[in-house]
C-alpha cells in the first residue's frame, strides 16, 4: 500500500550538515549609464542597465552595503572595457552576457555570495 507523504517541517529546511539553508536575497542595482568609444572607428555608444543581483546569505545575514560601491564598479568596469560591437550584441544574447558578467564578477569579488544576475533592462541607446 501506498505510504502518505509527511508534511514538510522546518527540519526538513536544513541541508544534510544541520545548517540552515542559505536565503536568497535580490540586491537591486539600477542606473547605469555608460559610455564607450570604439577605437578604431571612434564611435561613442551609450548604454544603459538595470541589473538584479541574487545573493545566497545565512538567514538573518543583511545585504553587503558596504561593497555596494566597489560591486557598482566592478560592473561598470565590465561594460566600459567590452568593444561596441559586443555590447550590440548583447542586445540579443543576454545569455552569453550573463555568464561573461558572473564570470568577470566571481574574479573582482571571489568569495562574494552572487547566486544569479536579472537583467530588468539592457538598452544600447546610441
Amino acid at each position: 500500500t501506498p505510504v502518505p507523504l509527511a508534511p514538510q517541517t522546518e527540519a526538513d529546511t536544513t541541508s544534510q550538515t544541520g545548517l540552515p539553508a542559505k536565503t536568497r536575497k535580490k540586491w537591486s542595482m539600477p542606473g547605469f549609464f555608460i559610455t564607450v568609444q570604439h577605437d578604431q572607428s571612434h564611435e561613442t555608444v551609450i548604454i544603459n542597465v538595470d541589473l538584479t543581483l541574487i545573493l545566497l546569505l545565512d538567514p538573518g545575514q543583511p545585504l553587503p552595503e558596504q561593497k555596494k560601491a566597489y560591486v557598482r564598479d566592478t560592473i561598470y568596469q565590465f561594460y566600459s572595457n567590452r568593444p561596441v560591437d559586443e555590447l550590440r550584441r548583447y542586445s540579443l544574447a543576454r545569455g552569453e552576457m550573463i555568464r561573461n558578467l558572473e564570470s568577470w564578477l566571481k574574479k573582482a569579488w571571489p568569495d562574494g555570495p552572487v547566486a544569479s544576475i536579472i537583467f530588468d533592462k539592457y538598452r544600447v541607446v546610441r
